[in-house]
């Protein structure tokens, strides 16, 4: 009997530790394990992977787009310049992107225009990984009245001057 009695407690024993390492595990693996992204996450570190790709072929030497054709853009005499590298819709935010050069602090003025109809938004200059650029432009698709084509422009002001984006079309659906 008394043989018994200790193989049933060391069973239960056994039992025992084996839940509560089984427990445990799970604890950790829930904490350990990677979070899911919301779609909203996911879209934003798309949208920055976009734009250090869209920022690295704008400085490429085979972008003729890179440096400013006459005409195209103003610019006062220093050597500030501001180069649109991406601009689309992603659902229903229209983004718009650019590559400052020249400018390491400052302001820069998106302005989209559809006829009459006039949207402004401003960014500060930022700097990110190499090269400095506008901080993103994220605007609502409710904010376009009509829907349609779109045209924007950036403008930059800092301490060492002002220059003028060419001018990028956009379709807002």
């Amino acid at each position: 009997m008394k043989y018994k009695n200790k193989t049933n407690k060391l069973i239960i024993t056994i039992v025992i530790l084996g839940v509560a390492l089984s427990v445990g595990l799970a604890g950790y693996w829930y904490n350990t394990r990677p979070k899911p992204t919301s779609s909203l996450q996911a879209s934003e570190a798309t949208k920055q992977q976009t734009e250090a790709k869209d920022a690295e072929n704008a400085k490429s030497t085979d972008n003729k787009n890179y440096e400013q054709q006459p005409g195209q853009a103003k610019q006062t005499a220093s050597k500030t310049s501001v180069s649109i590298t991406s601009i689309g819709q992603s659902d229903s935010t229209v983004y718009v992107n650019a590559l400052v050069d020249g400018e390491t602090s400052g302001t820069c003025t998106l302005e989209l225009t559809n006829g009459s109809k006039k949207i402004t938004k401003s960014a500060p200059i930022g700097y990110q990984v190499s090269y400095y650029i506008c901080n993103g432009f994220s605007i609502s698709s409710s904010e376009f009245a009509p829907k349609g084509e779109w045209t924007a422009q950036i403008d930059v002001s800092g301490p060492k001057g002002s220059a003028s984006s060419e001018e990028r079309k956009v379709t807002v659906q």
